[in-house]
């Protein structure tokens, strides 16, 4: 076997997982979100290493981003008040507990799949800017997941990723 051909077996071995069979759940997830963000609501967006085509099993199944308006909860905490309130509704849902906190996101399971949400406000102006909460600094960051996802996945170096994120 060459060296080429091993690494394409592992890249297979750690393959992602599919999602066929998690459509019902995924499409009433967004509906929830959608929900939720309410007046706020802009999309929610696949997003990290599905987008990237950098998703490997060992990592979450899926992850979403949920793009708010600009505006959105000005007078309320902001990005704070904007997370609080994303955990406390998906705590309210039963079937998503337990939701685990991360730095920027939450982490619910569907059935055996893995999902990480995180809450995003937009930038004012037309950009695709955004803002995301970093809970364990208690501060925000600029972010711009559009940017992120073009680099990546047209960099030539996706397997080469899945492999790092392998062995990491």
């Amino acid at each position: 076997m060459s060296g080429k051909q091993y690494l394409q077996n592992i890249l297979l071995k750690y393959k992602c997982r599919d999602l066929d069979s998690y459509i019902l759940e995924i499409v009433e997830l967004k509906m929830h979100l959608k929900a939720w963000a309410h007046t706020c609501f802009i999309e929610v967006k696949d997003s990290w290493s599905r987008a990237k085509w950098t998703a490997i099993s060992r990592a979450s199944d899926v992850d979403y981003f949920i793009s708010l308006k600009s505006e959105c909860n000005q007078n309320n905490g902001w990005l704070a008040w904007i997370y609080d309130s994303l955990f406390d509704k998906l705590n309210w849902i039963s079937k998503y507990k337990p939701v685990r906190k991360q730095n920027v996101s939450f982490r619910i399971k569907l059935w055996y799949l893995e999902v990480d949400i995180t809450p995003w406000r937009k930038l004012p102006w037309n950009t695709n800017h955004h803002m995301i909460y970093v809970s364990k600094k208690w501060t925000w960051q600029q972010t711009n997941i559009d940017i992120h996802i073009a680099d990546i996945s047209k960099s030539w170096r996706t397997d080469e990723i899945k492999l790092l994120k392998i062995w990491r």
